[in-house]
């Protein structure tokens, strides 16, 4: 009896071993990394949703106004500042330089406005949540940011 030879097509190479193991290694991560971003995004909405705070922060007379509303500010000059540098710059001017490249004064002031939000949301919310503040703005903001893991690519 004559065997069948098997050929194989050409520039088709079986991974070997060692590189199967690696993809699987690296698809392992990437949903470990998506895990523990919904995680924190999950346990972002729960606290939300049951510390009610989108109300609490629109309708309570217990938080200070003044103190809210200048972290509000400053959240909204920090947010808009990060779009600036992650999409306006790379995307519409099509500059492929880092943020701390083509405007080295903007990172430093970021971080100023972000600061200054947080310190002054902590304020503003203090009468309300008491000791529980600063831990629930933290859970609340790790939230928000995890919640990129989700966003598709542009």
């Amino acid at each position: 009896m004559q065997q069948r030879r098997q050929y194989a097509r050409v520039g088709t190479e079986e991974p070997s071993r060692k590189d199967r193991r690696k993809a699987r290694s690296e698809k392992a991560e990437e949903y470990s990394v998506k895990l523990h971003a919904a995680i924190w995004v999950v346990g972002a909405l729960f606290a939300g949703y049951f510390t009610d705070i989108m109300r609490v922060c629109w309708e309570s007379q217990e938080v200070h106004r003044f103190w809210f509303n200048a972290g509000v500010f400053c959240l909204t000059v920090s947010i808009s500042l990060v779009m600036y540098m992650a999409v306006y710059v790379p995307r519409v001017l099509k500059c492929d330089l880092e943020p701390s490249a083509y405007s080295p004064k903007l990172l430093p002031l970021t971080a100023v406005f972000s600061l200054a939000a947080g310190l002054f949301l902590i304020i503003g919310l203090w009468p309300v949540f008491g000791l529980l503040t600063p831990g629930l703005l933290f859970l609340l903001w790790l939230g928000g940011l995890m919640s990129a893991h989700f966003i598709p690519a542009l």
